[in-house]
């Protein structure tokens, strides 16, 4: 860095340093607003994926006892022949 080319705020008009501040101003809301929806985009899919394994889990549940009861009928159907 060249210390010509470095000027500070205090140098410059106070027209330029309002823009400059609004400039800021505004790339840090469009930035803030960004990280909000990143954050919210997260929180959805970690809820998705939960209730996607809670569903699962209970899908499972659901397919074992089925299983249970195909055994079950298949033992009694045999038994009665």
């Amino acid at each position: 860095m060249n210390p010509d080319n470095l000027r500070s705020l205090a140098d410059l008009p106070p027209e330029r340093r309002r823009e400059i501040a609004r400039m800021g101003g505004k790339a840090s809301g469009i930035e803030r607003a960004r990280r909000a929806y990143m954050k919210q985009s997260a929180r959805e899919i970690i809820l998705k994926m939960h209730y996607f394994y809670e569903a699962e889990e209970e899908l499972e549940a659901e397919w074992k006892e089925f299983q249970r009861w195909r055994r079950r009928k298949k033992k009694h159907s045999t038994s009665l022949k």
